[in-house]
């Protein structure tokens, strides 16, 4: 079984990977990108991520296509959005396998397709200060997917 979700709720990694289990599988590969507490030598106060209306059909072709071309049993795949907390999940790729090195493959390629492909944009929101240190003032940081959004698309 394939699965994938976009969220505004926490991710659960143990229920995840939980779901992909088999006695088919002798091999569980898993990925959880989690929002660190600095960037580019600053501190990070926050992470929010806004997606497009087509991000769940997105994550799906991407989870689906990519694991068919890879000998996967079952896969996770779930993308966070809103303001989610430092140390927390925003994205969590976990497939299983019989073998490793199919579990390995997929896991990343489709980290690297999501983090490519689906509609997205996010904001982090950092202190001014120049190395890690006490959070006094802050800015906002904004990157945008590959994929333009248009401010009437955004959910949020």
């Amino acid at each position: 079984m394939i699965t994938a979700l976009v969220t505004e709720n926490k991710i659960d990694i143990d229920t995840l990977t939980a779901s992909v289990r088999s006695d088919k599988a002798g091999a569980v590969a898993t990925f959880s990108g989690d929002v660190r507490n600095h960037d580019e030598n600053r501190d990070v106060l926050s992470l929010t991520y806004e997606i497009h209306p087509s991000a769940q059909a997105v994550i799906e072709e991407i989870a689906n296509r990519i694991a068919k071309k890879h000998e996967i049993i079952n896969a996770a795949v779930v993308h966070r959005y809103g303001q989610i907390p430092i140390g927390d999940s925003a994205f969590v790729v976990v497939v299983s396998s019989a073998h490793r090195g199919p579990a390995f493959d997929a896991c990343q390629e489709i980290v690297d397709v999501v983090k490519t492909e689906l509609p997205k944009s996010g904001n982090i929101k950092m202190s001014t200060s120049s190395k890690c240190g006490p959070k006094t003032s802050s800015t906002n940081s904004t990157f945008l997917s590959p994929v333009p959004i248009s401010p009437e698309f955004i959910v949020g």
